[in-house]
């Protein structure tokens, strides 16, 4: 089994940033505690994968946009935002 990520790394204010864009929403990211210690970088080593042949398909935005669509047409909050 191998775990595949895209390869890119990101930032949580990067995904954050890329949501709001896709909902069409205005935000300002506060971080309510800058004192919490978590992994600073999270980036999957695709390296074996590639060698293998594999390459990432996914397009990030695209995909979230399909995942929130998706939770409109299968949740009971039918608020659409964008």
């Amino acid at each position: 089994m191998i775990n595949i990520g895209s390869g890119i790394e990101k930032t949580i204010n990067q995904y954050a940033k890329i949501v709001c864009r896709i909902l069409g929403v205005k935000l300002k990211i506060k971080y309510k505690d800058k004192s919490l210690i978590g992994t600073p970088r999270k980036l999957l080593d695709c390296s074996y994968a590639k060698k293998i042949g594999w390459k990432s398909k996914t397009d990030l935005e695209k995909d979230i946009l399909t995942t929130y669509k998706y939770f409109l047409n299968n949740s009971n909050n039918k608020k659409v935002i964008i």
